[in-house]
Order: C-alpha cells, then structure tokens, then sequence
C-alpha cells in the first residue's frame, strides 16, 4: 500500500498559509498524496493549483473575514461543501486545521472511515475575543469539548496548548511547532543583512529592530515606538497594516529612526529579519491567548540567529527564559522597553544574546516538525501498511 490519501481542510484560500503548506510538503515528501481544501471567500484565486507537490482545491463560497458573529451564519454551508468535496477525493485520513474545520472533518471522517487529525493552531474560542458574541464562544467551547476526544490525533503548536487539549481528553498528541530552519539564501544571511541594510539606509553603526506583525491594539506598539525614538542608536522597521498603522506613519514623520514599511509580503519578512540585530515581538499577557503563545516571530528571530525582545509569558517566556535567546521586558512600558534596547546597544551583550538564539534555532527546525508529523501520522489506527518513508534530514 502507497502512502495515505490525506485531505487538510482550512478556512481560509491558502493563498498563502505557511504552517498548513510546510505540514501539507512534509506529508507529500514521505510519500502521502496531499490536497489541501480551502475555503475562497474572495473567489479570487485559482479552483486548482499544485504547489510543491501538493494539490490546492478551493471551495468558492462568498464571505469576508473578521465578519464576527454573523460568520456563523455561514459555517453550515461551507461544512456542507467540505463534506461533499472531501468524499469525493476518497481519504484515509481528514486533517482539520482550527477549529472552524473540525466539525465538518468529523462528519467527513465518519462517512469516509478516515482517521481524523485535528490541528489546533491557538486557542480558538480564546482567539476571538470581543469579535464575536459570548454565546458564539460558548459554542465554540462546547464543540472543542464534544471533538477533541473524538479526534485520532491532535497536532498543536506548543506544549501548554499540548496539555490544555490532554486535559480536555485529547488521546494521541504531538507538538509540531512553526519553527524554521536557518536562513539560507544565496551569500548567506550576512549577505542578506548587508543588501537590505544597504537599500534601507540602515547605518551600520546602529542597533536594528524589526517588528513586523498584524498590527492590532495587543501588539504593544505604541510603547516600542516611544522607547526607539527616546534611544540614539536604535533603528526600527515595522510592517503591518491594522489599528497600529496610523502609529506607525506619525511615529515615522517624526522621527527618521523609524521606518514603516506597510503590509509586507511573507517571502519577505525573512529579509527584513535577517538585517535586523533584533526583533520585538509585543503582545497583552492578559490577553487569554497569552497564556499559550509561542509566536511565529520567536521562531523568525532564532532563524536569523538574533534575540528577541518580549515579556515573560506563555511559552515564548519558557523559551526565552530557558535558552537565554532574547532580553524578557518586567512590562510593556516605555520605560522597560528603552531599557532592554540600551542593553541591546551594548556589543558584547548583543553578541552573547545572538549566540544563544543560533544554539535554540538548532533545537527548533522546520526538519524536526516536520519529522514530528510524520512519525505522529505513522501512529494514526489506520496506518497499517502505509509507506510512510522517511525523507527529512536529521536535525543538528
């Protein structure tokens, strides 16, 4: 028997997502066949694509994003849809990705006979927050409790999402992180620091900050703007769009240290890593997400072998805290935050920072999540004479 047919359902078109087409590539590269379905809200990307291997299916069905509670109305339709599809491409095992899939994977598993891989990217009732009404959450909780011991496998991203879904009952569980592997482009990152420097007209001389984020009000923007500007020698670029943007552009009029980018598009966002001697990454601890968070900019920071500056919370603060690769703020103040950017101006600090950051990113590789899933996937009850090869290089 060849590898399994594996059917990835996601809300959204896929256009991009960078976890579920690194999960969908690492699956293609053992040997499964891998379509990933996605739901086109727009109608605006292709029906069919293969990428890498992989085969990208969208589902057309008009909606928006961040529409709140009314998206509920919605979800019954496209549930319907990724069922009816998803029949027809005959899986062995369905993999949810959020929340949002995960009853619409359920019904497809059971119809099918499939194994059923739940994928729990954050807290999904904790996620939405104030979009949505209490009674949408209570729902949104009610299913995760209901599904998650139903589930054959849970994939999540983080160890304390890990035991949040054990003690609601999830049986076989494995973390698969969105770690990266060192970034390796032509010249090395050294290169690539020097070129975008160069373009931006980064002095050399200054410590460079990067903060490239969904710019939303828990960010903590406002603060890292006033510290940069109150810290000569400090340089900082941020990339986004939302709440924070009009922040951003003042900040930049007023001060020529400050640089903001606009939105910035992924295969970029490595660029701009790689040039900088840092990257903040903000967010409200009280926040009930924060209680999980291990953000994709941790992960971005140690790629390029550069600390990261952010608060002690969820499981970035285990990180930083245990592997020493980045400067932990005691709060999101100004005062807090110009203290740790004068200390990254300090160059035997920043050297010792950068130095622990490249020894975690050893730990924390694309290859290593990659092998996790696949050798989770072997454990699934259907996975008797599946030719799941091996195919991911050992991580150093």
């Amino acid at each position: 028997m060849t590898g399994p047919r594996v059917v990835m359902l996601l809300g959204n078109a896929c256009a991009p997502d960078p976890r579920v087409e690194a999960e969908a590539r690492a699956l293609a590269a053992a040997g499964a066949s891998v379509v990933i379905l996605g739901w086109d809200r727009d109608g605006d990307h292709p029906e069919v694509e293969v990428r890498d291997g992989v085969r990208v299916q969208r589902i057309r069905l008009p909606s928006t994003h961040g529409r709140g509670s009314s998206q509920a109305l919605q979800m019954p339709r496209i549930w319907s849809r990724f069922v009816s599809v998803g029949k027809s491409l005959q899986p062995d095992v369905v993999h949810a990705h959020d929340l949002d899939t995960l009853p619409a994977a359920w019904r497809l598993a059971r119809a099918t006979g499939a194994s059923l891989v739940f994928d729990a990217h954050e807290s999904y009732s904790d996620m939405l927050g104030e979009n949505v009404s209490k009674a949408i959450k209570t729902i949104c909780r009610a299913l995760e409790r209901f599904l998650v011991p139903r589930a054959d496998l849970l994939v999540t991203v983080g160890e304390r999402l890990r035991r949040h879904y054990q003690d609601m009952g999830a049986k076989l569980t494995q973390v698969v992180g969105n770690w990266r592997d060192p970034i390796d482009t032509d010249g090395g990152p050294a290169a690539v620091r020097q070129a975008v420097r160069v373009d931006a007209g980064v002095k050399e001389s200054t410590v460079f900050i990067c903060f490239i984020a969904n710019l939303t009000p828990e960010r903590r923007l406002e603060p890292l703007l006033e510290a940069v500007e109150s810290v000569p020698g400090v340089e900082l670029v941020v990339g986004g769009r939302g709440a924070g943007v009009q922040a951003a552009e003042q900040a930049a009029a007023r001060c020529d240290r400050i640089r903001f980018v606009g939105l910035v598009a992924p295969s970029d966002v490595a660029r701009w890593t790689a040039a900088a001697d840092a990257v903040y990454y903000g967010f409200d601890p009280d926040n009930p997400n924060a209680r999980f968070s291990a953000p994709n900019k941790l992960f971005e920071a140690l790629a390029a072998g550069i600390p990261v500056v952010t608060a002690r919370f969820g499981e970035i603060g285990e990180i930083v805290a245990d592997t020493g690769c980045g400067i932990l703020l005691a709060d999101y103040s100004t005062e807090s935050i110009a203290d740790a950017l004068r200390e990254l101006l300090d160059e035997s600090r920043r050297a010792e920072l950068c130095k622990a950051a490249r020894a975690a990113s050893t730990r924390y590789t694309r290859a290593a999540a990659d092998r996790a899933l696949v050798d989770a996937y072997r454990s699934l009850p259907r996975s008797a004479g599946w030719d799941l090869r091996s195919t991911l290089v050992e991580a150093a």
